[in-house]
């Protein structure tokens, strides 16, 4: 499956927040309602989701494999370290202007 991390993901992504950051937001969009819960996390340079089933409430964690891991883990650990997130808002903001800002990308995602 491709997934599209689209302009609208980083604008409203939430940094640091597992279940809101633009990775989630765009799992959400295309997964669309097999999921309750869709969270993203970074253990040890590893980007790892665990998907919460609407139809069982089992976690699936693991056995989901990224065609670029490098890209999306860099992806991640610049969007939480360079970008905030503004309440009143809902809007993420660019808080460092001496790095570039994120951008879109696409990855492939297989979950089995």
């Amino acid at each position: 499956m491709k997934v599209k991390v689209k302009q609208k993901h980083i604008d409203s992504g939430r940094p640091n927040d597992c279940h809101n950051c633009a990775i989630a937001l765009a799992l959400r969009e295309e997964l669309g309602s097999k999921f309750n819960m869709i969270e993203v996390n970074v253990e040890e340079g590893q980007t790892y989701f665990t998907f919460d089933s609407k139809y069982n409430n089992d976690y699936h964690v693991g056995e989901v494999f990224i065609d670029d891991q490098q890209k999306v883990n860099n992806f991640v650990q610049n969007f939480d370290e360079k970008y905030g997130y503004d309440m009143a808002k809902r809007k993420s903001y660019f808080d460092n202007t001496e790095i570039e800002r994120v951008k879109p990308f696409e990855f492939n995602l297989i979950i089995q």
